[in-house]
């Protein structure tokens, strides 16, 4: 599906001016882990329509190590939906999604060292 994306227009973050696929976020999730989400959540706050539709599952699944039953686990402890978009966060999903994220990647590469 194309179409506009009134968001993407002046990128205060410096980022590519283009709009995004699906795929270009879940390929920078997988190489940037959490610090992308981070940047997927705001590019949604601030009118991406492309982060807005993302579903916070598929984000989560393409983390590094984060596969489909973890993925669940982290729905199921922030207590989002499977199917939920990222522009249908409550402010305590939001909260709950980042600090879960921070700590879980952070325990992650801990394991790696």
């Amino acid at each position: 599906m194309t179409g506009c994306h009134p968001g993407r227009t002046g990128d205060p973050g410096g980022a590519a001016s283009h709009p995004r696929n699906e795929a270009e976020l879940l390929s920078e999730v997988s190489t940037d882990g959490a610090l992308a989400i981070s940047r997927v959540l705001r590019d949604a706050e601030q009118g991406d329509e492309t982060a807005a539709r993302m579903r916070v599952s598929a984000l989560l699944r393409a983390l590094p190590g984060v596969g489909l039953l973890t993925a669940h686990e982290l729905l199921r402890l922030t207590g989002i939906r499977e199917a939920q978009q990222v522009r249908d966060l409550e402010p305590s999903q939001l909260g709950a999604l980042l600090q879960i994220i921070s700590r879980f990647t952070g325990a992650a590469h801990r394991a790696g060292d």
